[in-house]
C-alpha cells in the first residue's frame, strides 16, 4: 500500500466546502475512483489548529498512482487550480509505503 500525505491550511469560512471536496464523496475521490488501484482518501482535521488538515491518499502501489496521474494529468491539474481558493497553503508531506 502506498500513501501520499498532504497538509493544508485552509482559509477561514472554507471548511465546509474543503471538507466536502477533499472528503470521501468530493471531486478528488470521484476522480480517483476511476482507478481500481485507488484505496481511498482519509481527511483529518487538527485538534489544535482549527484551519489545519491532513489528507492521506492511498493506492495499491506507487506505480499505480503515477500511471493514473500520467493518464489523468489535465483533469488533476484542473481540479487543483479550481480548489486553490479554499486554502492558504498546501504542502506535500511525503509519500509512504505501508510496512505490514
Amino acid at each position: 500500500m502506498y500513501s501520499i500525505i498532504w497538509r493544508y491550511k485552509i482559509k477561514k469560512g472554507s471548511d465546509k466546502e474543503f471538507e466536502f471536496e477533499y472528503g470521501k464523496e468530493g471531486a478528488w475521490s470521484n476522480l480517483f475512483k476511476n482507478s481500481n488501484n485507488y484505496l481511498g482518501s482519509f481527511l483529518h482535521k487538527s485538534l489544535d489548529m482549527n484551519q489545519m488538515y491532513l489528507l492521506i491518499d492511498t493506492w495499491t502501489s506507487e506505480q499505480s498512482y503515477k500511471d493514473f496521474i500520467n493518464l489523468n494529468g489535465s483533469v488533476y491539474n484542473s481540479l487543483s487550480s479550481r480548489f486553490e481558493k479554499l486554502y492558504d497553503s498546501e504542502e506535500n508531506i511525503g509519500a509512504f509505503n505501508a510496512i505490514n
